[in-house]
């Protein structure tokens, strides 16, 4: 069968970074068969996994995931078979902590073989998780300006109040 080996080690049009410069997110790239069987894979600062791509050859992919993803990868071959392309997310628990997985898989019908990118995108999940807190932080300040405006007097004492208990309970 076709190898990754093409694919990752494509020489890169003049100006262009390397592969692995042009990959922000720690990759791991894998060629199955459609039984799920690792035929050939490729890795980029993919330390997350803690195994080199080569230790899943001739391996089922199912076999060395985590149990409690062997479901939803089954339910994720058999959709790429049917739908040409599938998308598993998953948090992983690893010695340095807990990881934001993403498994894209699409169909190669020509070969009758399986692309599997997994990255690792905790970086991305945690910038979101902040901006999510930032937006909020806002949205609190904005709402407690808006109960200063206009206010009389002698209703300041309360509000200023309040808004240290919201403030407080961000």
């Amino acid at each position: 069968g076709q190898r990754l080996a093409s694919f990752h080690g494509a020489a890169s049009p003049v100006g262009t970074p390397p592969m692995s410069a042009r990959f922000a997110r720690p990759t791991l790239w894998f060629l199955l068969d459609t039984e799920g069987t690792v035929r050939d894979g490729r890795s980029v600062q993919a330390e997350f996994l803690q195994l080199r791509s080569e230790q899943f050859l001739g391996r089922r992919l199912r076999d060395v995931i985590p149990l409690p993803l062997q479901d939803a990868l089954d339910e994720a071959l058999q959709r790429v078979l049917r739908e040409g392309v599938a998308r598993i997310a998953y948090r992983l628990q690893t010695p340095a902590g807990q990881r934001w997985i993403e498994a894209d898989l699409v169909h190669l019908m020509s070969t009758q073989q399986i692309v599997a990118t997994i990255t690792d995108a905790t970086a991305d999940h945690q910038a979101h998780a902040t901006q999510e807190r930032l937006d909020g932080f806002v949205a609190l300040l904005m709402r407690l300006a808006g109960r200063f405006i206009n206010l009389p007097l002698p209703a300041l004492d309360a509000a200023v109040d309040a808004a240290l208990a919201d403030t407080g309970r961000f």
